[in-house]
């Protein structure tokens, strides 16, 4: 945190190096956030100005601790292993968790500094972003997952990341074991007593309800034209295994899950 209310060059670089690394990390739907970040920075020296954006510019730019170094101290208080947390929040889109950031070093006052002075942003329960990393759909499911102990997504938002088709825009939904706190103004919370029962697969990082699993999901919740849409192009794509579906819905046998008569049929 800086002496003065006025941004110093070292506070400059230490905000622009978190785009850096980010920007390194992040492809996909984030693929042009790196070339926002290849500009001069206001009143750095030539040989900053244009840098790429790799580990190594990043590491020169800022040391371990996100101190810019050669600027001599009081530039920016050496609290955590900013290098550490940023690889991190790379890896999240620039989502990552307070827990995660505590084990980077970033204490109360830390995390109280960075979020005061917008290099870190408040997103959920116990969940921050980089400002400097672009606000995506995939941070915003990343989000939903680090706010809630073992959620995995689900419900549409599974749906959309194994590519089936005219999916609505709807908040991130996870699945949590029954229990769980299910109160968010910033995702949809399922529960589920067999929540350890339930297979989950992995896309692009994130944890994910298995398609047959999602189906199950979604037959809570929507109309049967839609859930039989949905079942059908899974089918089509290969996305879904009519064995491995049936022995999903038979695990519900006797529990009265709505849709499941209809996908029985």
């Amino acid at each position: 945190m800086l002496d003065g209310s006025a941004p110093s060059l070292g506070e400059t670089l230490a905000k622009h190096s978190e785009a850096l690394l980010v920007c390194a990390a992040i492809r996909g739907d984030d693929r042009d956030a790196s070339q926002r970040t290849r500009g001069a920075l206001p009143g750095s020296s030539s040989a900053l100005q244009g840098v790429a954006a790799d580990d190594t510019v990043c590491s020169a730019v800022t040391g371990k601790e996100g101190v810019a170094l050669g600027l001599g101290p009081g530039h920016i208080r050496p609290v955590g292993d900013s290098l550490t947390l940023h690889r991190i929040a790379a890896r999240q889109h620039g989502a990552f968790s307070l827990d995660q950031a505590r084990a980077a070093g970033f204490d109360r006052s830390a995390t109280y500094r960075r979020v005061s002075n917008g290099m870190w942003s408040r997103r959920d329960d116990s969940v921050y972003a980089l400002t400097s990393a672009p606000v995506t759909w995939r941070q915003r499911l990343w989000t939903a997952v680090l706010s809630r102990e073992r959620a995995v997504l689900t419900h549409w938002s599974a749906c959309r990341l194994f590519g089936i088709s005219d999916v609505p825009q709807q908040s991130p939904a996870v699945l949590v074991p029954r229990g769980a706190n299910t109160r968010s103004t910033f995702s949809r919370v399922f529960e589920s007593d067999q929540f350890d029962d339930i297979a989950v697969t992995d896309v692009e990082g994130l944890p994910v309800t298995t398609m047959p699993e999602t189906i199950l999901v979604l037959a809570r919740d929507v109309k049967g034209d839609v859930l039989i849409r949905v079942f059908d192009e899974a089918i089509i794509s290969g996305l879904l295994d009519l064995k491995v579906m049936a022995a999903t819905i038979d695990r519900e046998a006797g529990r009265r899950t709505p849709g499941t008569p209809l996908l029985r049929t």
